[in-house]
């Protein structure tokens, strides 16, 4: 079909010979737009000559694929485990409450996006309220994806099949929380 010879144009034109499956992901998803906008010039809906859209999306990809630092590595498990590590560096102790504190103790914890608690290996567990690891730890990702990420490199303790752990905070209750380990801490150094 025409919309598939447009496609194959504009993949053609990227070079895409070693890409990692991400940059394979953006390029066909622009391809769909580089055909949109062929179609467009072929039914003088925009008064463009043809290869014009092809070469438009063509240099707003490449511009892309510059930003990332180029075809070879995938980048969005580690921004990901990055931004997940960076919120927890910035609001670690001001927005993680300690789970073992008594009710009456002077912390004080604005917008609090979960509790932390000492693991079993004398290390931190960050246990994090869904909403604020979807709105706020994930913006930007999908957080299942995240939670992948995070479980693959040895960060996230989980219960069966749910990204989440069960357990009971005092003074809060029994909960549904994702278990992040400081051992995301380490990722920049590595």
């Amino acid at each position: 079909t025409i919309i598939a010879d447009y496609r194959e144009q504009f993949l053609t034109a990227c070079n895409l010979s070693g890409a990692c499956p991400e940059v394979l992901r953006a390029a066909n998803r622009m391809a769909v737009i580089a055909a949109a906008g062929e179609l467009a010039i072929l039914f003088d809906i925009l008064p463009w000559e043809q290869g014009a859209a092809i070469a438009g999306v063509r240099t707003c990809f490449n511009s892309w694929r510059e930003s990332r630092g180029g075809d070879n590595v995938g980048h969005d498990d580690a921004r990901a485990i990055e931004q997940v590590r960076l919120f927890i560096e910035r609001y670690g102790d001001s927005r993680f409450e300690s789970a073992s504190i008594s009710l009456s103790s002077n912390e004080r914890v604005t917008d609090r996006a979960g509790w932390r608690r000492r693991a079993a290996n004398d290390g931190t567990e960050y246990l994090v309220q869904p909403e604020f690891f979807r709105s706020e730890m994930c913006k930007g990702f999908d957080p299942a994806a995240v939670a992948r990420a995070l479980l693959s490199r040895g960060y996230l303790r989980r219960q069966g099949r749910h990204w989440t752990v069960r357990t009971t905070i005092p003074g809060a209750g029994k909960r549904e929380l994702y278990c992040i380990l400081d051992s995301v801490l380490s990722e920049a150094s590595e």
